[in-house]
């Protein structure tokens, strides 16, 4: 009797191996496999918000997937930790989400590694320094931003109340408070 019990206990064992070996293999989601409803990311013809890897590709002339050109991760519909671009020359740039809002530092890479820019975030807006370099590593461009607006740094500006006079030089030097194109482009991917 004992050996009856074993040749039942086999083809259950193989089933749920079986069953759990293929839980594990699910296929590779890609950009086009995602649709965005009210700021929220979901699979094609779902109604639960999309949690996972997500990744696209560069595609060849005959329509086919070639080189990796962005990576990145959903949590229950809005992207979550290190989202990474590639350019086709070996550029590269990543940016950091918390519940769908970029958050933290962003990075840009010319293609042979060597630090192109750095943007400060917080909640999805910029705050704090934007530093442009060139190829060979020095500062050539540098911005700070509060709340998503090119203003002087902190260390140069007044506190308190503003005078009419810096005021009309802030807005000589720096423009009028306004949204940038790029954070425009940026807020539609």
């Amino acid at each position: 009797m004992h050996n009856l019990q074993d040749l039942y206990r086999i083809p259950l064992l193989l089933f749920l191996m079986a069953l759990f070996s293929l839980a594990g293999c699910s296929q590779e989601v890609i950009v086009s496999d995602i649709e965005v409803r009210n700021g929220v990311a979901y699979l094609k013809g779902s109604f639960d918000p999309y949690s996972g890897p997500v990744k696209e590709y560069y595609k060849n002339p005959d329509d086919t997937n070639s080189k990796l050109m962005l990576e990145g991760t959903y949590s229950r519909g809005l992207k979550t930790d290190v989202w990474t671009t590639y350019g086709w020359n070996g550029e590269k740039s990543t940016v950091k989400y918390e519940e769908g809002l970029e958050e933290g530092t962003a990075e840009e890479f010319f293609p042979d590694g060597k630090m192109k820019r750095t943007i400060a975030y917080s909640k999805g807006r910029r705050n704090g320094m934007s530093i442009d370099y060139d190829t060979k590593g020095n500062k050539i461009h540098q911005f700070y931003y509060r709340n998503g607006f090119i203003e002087p740094p902190p260390s140069t500006r007044k506190e308190g109340a503003r005078q009419k006079e810096t005021d009309d030089t802030h807005d000589k030097m720096y423009g009028k408070k306004q949204i940038t194109i790029i954070d425009y482009i940026m807020g539609l991917f």
